[in-house]
């Protein structure tokens, strides 16, 4: 699989951590679901717990 690269900009009028960790799970959540059948998830760096 090709590594790709995707950028997202946000213009939201609240910063700081908790629009970071929203994004972020979110995020997350829809690699897992998209790149599951390609990729164990315990082998996606996206989605490790160490």
């Amino acid at each position: 699989m090709k590594w790709n690269e995707l950028e997202v900009i946000c213009r939201y009028p609240a910063e700081g951590e908790e629009l970071r960790q929203l994004l972020l799970a979110s995020f997350e959540c829809f690699l897992v679901r998209e790149l599951g059948d390609f990729v164990p998830v315990a082998e996606h760096p996206v989605c490790r717990t160490e």
